[in-house]
């Protein structure tokens, strides 16, 4: 992207040859070079977009990630991996923060039936009625138990609780996802970009995490 020279700030519009996205910046009036667009249409024919595999945008320039090696996951508590259908789309993605700001709420979270009590203020402070055990651990309003321990109760903002979200795009990638009406792991046909947490590469992968967990307790 190059401003020109001058004195002028008229809004055009650029190729992002990193994010692959049309994106505004202000022309100075002269000099410059072609890859200056007067409107975001006139860019986007000159110059397709390449969607993004991030519903909710991610860090740049994207970090990649590997779904499946949770204990090297590079992405932060504000990201999640999102296994789209080739490397490029297989990056750290921001989480959604739908929900976030509802008030107050009252959530259970629970570990083999030893509830723990959770109210939460805010999408930064989170205030534990019962202290926390060895066997159920919180994070960024995330609620994951031992590995000797199954969860009982839906955490507020877990990925199991999510709404099917079948993404954007031409793929047609076999993936599963945790139904909370039937409380069941199910198949759909994912379209490779955008989708959301609750989006798992085989059954076994979605009820290990999804398994026993029940609806949001309001």
């Amino acid at each position: 992207m190059d401003q020109g020279t001058g004195v002028m700030q008229q809004r055009r519009y650029y190729f992002n040859k990193s994010t692959k996205q049309c994106e505004q910046f202000y022309y100075r009036g002269a000099n410059g070079n072609r890859n200056n667009f007067g409107s975001l249409q006139q860019c986007q024919q000159q110059c397709p977009e390449t969607p993004s595999p991030c519903a909710y945008g991610s860090s740049f320039p994207q970090t990649p990630c590997h779904g499946s090696n949770v204990m090297n996951d590079p992405c932060g508590s504000s990201q999640f991996c999102h296994i789209g259908q080739s490397p490029p789309t297989t990056v750290c993605c921001n989480r959604s923060r739908r929900g976030s700001s509802c008030g107050k709420i009252m959530a259970f979270c629970a570990c083999s039936g030893t509830i723990i009590h959770c109210l939460f203020t805010n999408p930064i402070k989170t205030i534990i009625i019962a202290p926390l055990t060895s066997f159920l651990f919180w994070e960024a309003g995330h609620c994951s138990c031992n590995i000797r321990y199954r969860r009982d109760f839906l955490a507020f903002g877990d990925r199991c609780s999510q709404a099917l979200n079948t993404g954007i795009g031409n793929a047609n990638l076999q993936r599963w996802y945790f139904n909370v009406n039937s409380e069941q792991c199910e198949p759909f046909i994912y379209r490779g970009l955008q989708g959301n947490e609750n989006n798992f590469l085989n059954q076994q992968d979605c009820e290990s995490a999804c398994f026993g967990l029940f609806p949001l307790v309001q």
